[in-house]
This record gives C-alpha cells, structure tokens and sequence, in this order.
C-alpha cells in the first residue's frame, strides 16, 4: 500500500488529501481529508506520480471549490472492504442528496430500504473509505445537530458552509 498527501486548495482554508493506493488492484482505498496546513503554490497533484491519484485528487479539488458539479467518479476506487448495506447507503447518500442539502441518518436509513437502520448508517459513515465522494458530510443528527465527522466537525462545518444554501429533507 502506497500514501500519496497532496495539498488541495478549494477555498480560503487548504486542505491535505490522503490516499492510499493499492498497486495489486490499482485502485484507491481511503482517501482522508483534514483542514490545515500552509496554502500551496503548486498544482494539484504534483507531487504525486500516480496519475489516476492526481486525476482523482483534482476532481476533488474541482468539486469542493464548485468548479464542478458532480462529485469525482466511482471508477477508480476499491468499495469491496464494505458490506453490501453499507455500499447501498453510500450510493444512496451519492444519489439522493445533493450539494447544498443535509439528511439525517434514519432519512438516509429509509433511503436505503431499512428504515429501522439509522445506527446502521451512521456506522457506514464512519467507515466511509471516500468522503467527499461519498459525501458524509451532509449526515445530520435529526435535531438538526451535525454529529460527528472522520476529519473533525470543524472541517464538517467547513464544508457544508461552502455548499450553502443548505436545505433539509
């Protein structure tokens, strides 16, 4: 398994994309978002080698700045560590819940065809290998709360700031 950080900066805070890269599949496996770090000068990518890393990554970058409207493809990345139900949230989550829209977890949990699951899909958030992509981030607690986030509520926050006008269903 091979790490690939690069900086992405999709808005006035920068943010650090993580991916792990499986040469045998030649697939990505995770990708980890946390905010912070200085504001790069360089391309997105650059120092990556893998081309299908930089292309996702800049996709990413491209999506979270509003520059594009779908969030990067599906094709290059490895979702055979999750359970069947957890694979059908997160598809669910990716069709039904646009930009600039929250839901909460039992919403997401009728969604997905088993209303009684909403710990089900908050634990499928938690192992979401691909957030952004996945986009967890729009889960919300039913009161309306946003509940936690693989990289902090601050950056939870963060994003769904820049997708506003946030409207829940």
């Amino acid at each position: 398994m091979k790490r690939y950080r690069i900086q992405i900066n999709p808005c006035k805070i920068p943010l650090l994309a993580e991916f792990e890269w499986n040469d045998d599949l030649l697939l990505v496996e995770r990708i980890r978002l946390c905010a912070g770090g200085k504001k790069s000068q360089k391309k997105t990518g650059q120092d990556s080698k893998n081309k299908i890393v930089t292309s996702v990554a800049r996709e990413l970058e491209n999506y979270i700045s509003g520059k594009r409207k779908t969030p990067p493809g599906m094709k290059n990345l490895n979702l055979s560590t999750l359970s069947r139900f957890e694979r059908t949230v997160l598809c669910e989550l990716r069709r039904n819940v646009p930009r600039g829209r929250t839901v909460s977890y039992s919403r997401l949990a009728n969604f997905a065809g088993n209303p009684n699951a909403a710990r089900a899909v908050g634990n499928a958030m938690k192992k979401n290998p691909f957030p952004i992509v996945f986009p967890c981030h729009r889960v919300i607690k039913s009161d309306g709360s946003i509940g936690a986030y693989s990289g902090g509520k601050k950056l939870k926050e963060l994003l769904l700031k820049m997708e506003e006008p946030i409207e829940k269903f």
